[in-house]
């Protein structure tokens, strides 16, 4: 994967990321700053190397990405794609205003369950597991 800091963190140009696994199969993806033209790639191939390990629930937590382009957008529906060909799930947890707006206008909110805690979004996967 990419260089890490000390903490996990990777910095890929204005976006910042950090993943946690707090269960077996399930990945937390932390998102912070922006994500432009350029993150964007970066971003997608980053996230592709998250989805080749297969996590049964990968979900994003957007509460501190402060602006993503449509480049962004594409990037999010490319990894809920691929996760979806690999039998699993990509959550939205507590997006900003900024990216709530964007999601909601492009009407992406009816592809993305977004929750508003990452909790939440762990119990609502656990409730559909049978």
């Amino acid at each position: 994967m990419t260089n890490q800091d000390a903490d996990g963190i990777v910095k890929l140009g204005e976006t910042t990321v950090r993943i946690e696994r707090p269960e077996s199969q399930v990945v937390v993806v932390y998102l912070a700053g922006a994500i432009g033209m350029t993150e964007s790639s970066r971003l997608l191939d980053y996230l592709e190397q998250v989805v080749t390990q297969a996590p049964r629930l990968l979900i994003m937590d957007l509460s501190e990405l402060q602006f993503v382009t449509s480049m962004g957008l594409g990037t999010f529906i490319s990894t809920r794609s691929k996760l979806a060909k690999l039998g699993g799930t990509l959550l939205l947890v507590s997006p900003s205003k900024h990216v709530l707006e964007v999601l909601e206008i492009t009407n992406l909110t009816k592809l993305f369950p977004v929750f508003s805690s990452v909790e939440q979004a762990l119990q609502s996967s656990a409730d559909k597991d049978p």
